[in-house]
């Protein structure tokens, strides 16, 4: 995992399906600091709590842009990571599958909140993840199906 890219607290235990929620995204953060805690948050482990972060950036893109694609491509990663680590691998696959019509529909990089986001890699990564078995089996950790990789698109 690379350093975190924001400074915001990470939870004390990811969200386990049929827990209750407990985690609230941070209200008043701009994007690049919300996409930036989504992806700390996803490699923490995290994956619900990405998840709620990433839906919140998700709302205000227009729909069919780029962003919205590659938003929404991540935000299926993080369900599918999710499905499996609790077990649940049904409907896993189809998870695995819709996030990458989504981000092929992203294209293999893209600008989003002042990150340049390498989908590319991190599509083929998910499929890796999804074809080796992980899903269907539970997992037990905590980690996340796939890496992203970030890196700020220009100074701030």
């Amino acid at each position: 995992m690379s350093a975190r890219l924001s400074d915001l607290p990470l939870p004390e235990r990811p969200h386990r399906l049929g827990d209750r929620p407990t985690f609230e995204a941070p209200e008043g953060l701009d994007d690049h600091a919300s996409f930036a805690f989504g992806v700390d948050l996803y490699h923490a482990g995290c994956l619900w709590e990405a998840h709620e972060v990433w839906e919140g950036l998700w709302r205000g893109r227009e729909r069919g842009s780029r962003e919205a694609h590659a938003l929404r491509g991540l935000i299926q990663a993080a369900a599918a990571g999710l499905k499996a680590r609790a077990g649940r691998t049904r409907g896993v696959a189809s998870l695995v599958a819709k996030a990458q019509v989504e981000l092929a529909a992203a294209g293999a990089r893209i600008e989003l909140a002042d990150w340049r986001v390498e989908l590319g890699g991190f599509a083929a990564a998910l499929e890796r993840w999804e074809s080796g078995g992980r899903t269907r089996k539970r997992t037990g950790s905590n980690s996340a199906p796939a890496p992203i990789s970030v890196c700020l698109a220009r100074p701030s």
